[in-house]
């Protein structure tokens, strides 16, 4: 099966939600919610499990690479990647999510399942660190190609110490 069918399927069901619910930010909350479950589901295909074993924090260089092959094994595309110290702008001009849907009620960002994802593979690949040192991971959508821009862009922080 083509991975790129994943993505267009998930743009119908986008639609469809966005048609029969009334409550964006509920559907928000679901579709961040279920990113997350699938990116647990195909964490271990796309990483070795050594990764899943951090005991001390990756070298930004690293983590670029990582969010590089991720993008490149689930949504066959090469984002562009900015950032350090924790926080990392991940810029996709490619989305094959966003070719298939445009936002019906024109607000928000629509990403939120590639958000939940990548939230939840860089969560599990810190998780000792999360659970030794309070430390987060965080992924938010902050903007879309579905809604006319250029790219969809992610930020990825990666929170040393939850306050």
């Amino acid at each position: 099966m083509n991975r790129r069918i994943l993505p267009i399927m998930y743009g119908l069901f986008i639609k469809h939600l966005y048609r029969y619910n009334e409550s964006f930010i509920d559907v928000r909350r679901e579709l961040k919610l279920r990113g997350k479950n699938f990116g647990e589901e195909i964490l271990y295909s796309v990483f070795p499990k050594e990764l899943m074993k951090l005991k001390a924090p990756l070298k930004d260089g690293t983590i670029k690479n990582l969010i590089k092959v991720l993008w490149k094994k689930i949504f066959e595309s090469s984002p562009k990647i900015s950032g350090n110290k924790g926080l990392f702008k991940i810029r996709d001009f490619q989305c094959v999510i966003c070719d298939t849907l445009a936002s019906e009620k024109g607000e928000g960002v629509l990403c939120d399942f590639v958000a939940g994802i990548v939230e939840e593979v860089f969560s599990l690949v810190y998780e000792e660190l999360i659970d030794t040192q309070g430390w987060r991971v965080n992924c938010v959508e902050t903007h879309c190609r579905a809604l006319n821009e250029e790219f969809c862009e992610y930020e990825l922080r990666i929170l040393e110490k939850m306050r």
